[in-house]
């Protein structure tokens, strides 16, 4: 997995996708497994890439909506796309720009 380009990922927040991303240094490889199912399960609606940056080991972003977790846990995931996908200034665009660009869900 490569990490999102900030650009495309930006414009899919405005279309409603949910980004998910970890910090590869703060979660194990089962943990990003599991993550990479759950956004097989939402493939129309996330993002799911690789954050050094972030000082969670997980965050989810949607437009103007963060949450970080410390560890995975897979209801909280669902809850946080079902609830927010779509949830922006252009909900339901779905453009393929992102994941073609190497950052969509795997």
């Amino acid at each position: 997995q490569t990490c999102a380009l900030p650009i495309y990922t930006i414009h899919s927040l405005e279309h409603g996708i949910v980004w998910i991303s970890y910090n590869p240094d703060k979660v194990d490889q089962g943990t990003i497994d599991k993550l990479a199912a759950v956004a097989r399960k939402y493939s129309n609606d996330t993002i799911l890439s690789p954050r050094p940056q972030n000082s969670a080991p997980i965050s989810l972003v949607s437009w103007d909506r963060r949450l970080n977790l410390d560890k995975l846990d897979e209801s909280t995931v669902k809850k946080f796309i079902e609830t927010n996908r779509n949830r922006s200034p252009e909900p339901g665009v779905r453009d393929v720009a992102p994941m073609q660009n190497g950052s969509g869900s795997q």
